[in-house]
């Protein structure tokens, strides 16, 4: 666009996703395709277009916003600002990929991960997620409860704290399955709070 925001040249992707004509699009403004672009103040209109002259001033800029579609659909986009000089004039390039695809995979597996969390704190199991440095990243209560704590007494602790007498054997075994990326099934003892116990450990990646 030029430095008023106007739409100086569009590649046919543009086209393509927000449904409009070459044509239809060079006698548009950028605000015009914005969210809420055709709803703002003058004033607002003004600090859009000052933005455009820090962009200039600065260098470019990365930010995630929604375009809208001449059908009236909602494009989630993540657009990158760069300035240059177009046939003599200043003008601001603007690089613009729709993140509908990675919003939704995102969500999805937002929606997975609450599942299983959901999963995990109703299972009579011990469920631990292990980090690489063998510190606690995750524990359900059932297996918080062990150690007469609440999950978040345990979360962050080093497994040398929390099994000191099988520390060792247990830091092998999970070096293991990180180098290799198969998993492991142990049966050892644990010493607990006032108690042993004898438990079959899965150790996945």
């Amino acid at each position: 666009s030029d430095m008023d925001g106007r739409y100086i040249d569009v590649n046919p992707s543009a086209c393509q996703m927000l449904g409009y004509r070459r044509e239809e699009l060079l006698g548009m403004n950028v605000l015009d395709v914005g969210r809420r672009g055709q709803d703002l103040t003058s004033e607002a209109r003004s600090d859009f277009l000052e933005q455009l002259r820090v962009i200039w001033r600065q260098g470019g800029k990365g930010y995630q916003s929604e375009f809208m579609a001449k059908t009236g659909k909602l494009i989630p986009i993540e657009m990158s600002i760069t300035p240059l000089i177009y046939h003599g004039q200043e003008a601001v390039l603007g690089a613009v990929r729709d993140i509908s695809a990675r919003l939704h995979v995102e969500e999805s597996l937002k929606e997975s991960e609450e599942i299983y969390r959901l999963l995990a704190e109703a299972a009579e199991d011990f469920i631990f997620i292990i980090n690489r440095d063998m510190t606690v990243e995750y524990v359900n209560r059932f297996g918080a409860a062990i150690f007469n704590r609440q999950p978040e007494e345990v979360v962050g602790k080093h497994l040398g704290a929390l099994f000191p007498s099988s520390a060792g054997s247990q830091t092998d075994a999970l070096k293991q399955v990180f180098q290799s990326g198969e998993p492991v099934y142990r049966e050892n003892p644990f010493e607990f709070p006032g108690k042993i116990i004898w438990l079959g450990t899965r150790l996945s990646p």
